[in-house]
C-alpha cells in the first residue's frame, strides 16, 4: 500500500515520550497498525525493511519495495 494511504505510527508511543519525528514514525496500513494494539511488535532494520514479531515470538520481514 502506498505510504500516502497509510497511518503514521509512533514506533515509540507518543505517551511514552516518543517524538513525532521522521525517525520515530512508520507508515502502516490500517491492518498492521491494529496489530500493534494486540501484542505484535516491529522494528525498523538498517536496510529500511521491518521485522515484525508476533505474540508467539515468530518473526517476519517486510519491505516497502515493490516486488
Amino acid at each position: 500500500m502506498p505510504a500516502e494511504d497509510c497511518d503514521l505510527d509512533h514506533m515509540t508511543p507518543y505517551g511514552e515520550s516518543g517524538a513525532t519525528s521522521v525517525t520515530n514514525l512508520a507508515p502502516l496500513c490500517r491492518h498492521d497498525h491494529r496489530l500493534r494494539n494486540v501484542g505484535w511488535a516491529y522494528r525498523r532494520l538498517d536496510t529500511g525493511d521491518y521485522e515484525w514479531t508476533s505474540r508467539l515470538g515468530l518473526t517476519y520481514h517486510t519491505s516497502g519495495r515493490s516486488p
